[in-house]
């Protein structure tokens, strides 16, 4: 009899884990279905929602061919490119871009 009982011992607490983790994973599952709901009525809320659009801002103008002509001109006369972006209301990245390529392209010419 008692050989038999550790075998029986060990299928019990198999099959009581077994059931363990059944009741554990139906509870999460359970969760998750609460939770999955929630975030489809948000989402059902959102779509509702009216989108406010927000005004679409005029973009800044860049160099121009008026003002790349203004800036390689004041750039012959010796202004730094910080004084011409100031002077063209750009950036200094967009005027210092402008003297490279004018050199490179100078460059290729000559």
């Amino acid at each position: 009899m008692t050989p038999l009982i550790i075998p029986w011992a060990i299928l019990c607490s198999l099959a009581l884990t077994g059931i363990v983790v059944s009741l554990f994973a139906v509870y999460r599952s359970h969760s998750f279905h609460r939770r999955l709901d929630t975030f489809a009525v948000e989402l059902q809320e959102l779509r509702q929602e009216p989108v406010l659009a927000e005004p679409a801002a005029h973009p800044k103008a860049g160099l121009n061919l008026s003002k790349r002509s203004q800036a390689l001109l004041m750039h012959r006369h010796g202004e730094g490119s910080e004084k011409i972006a100031a002077a063209l209301e750009v950036s200094c990245q967009e005027v210092e871009l402008l003297i490279k390529i004018h050199r490179i392209v100078m460059s290729t010419i000559v």
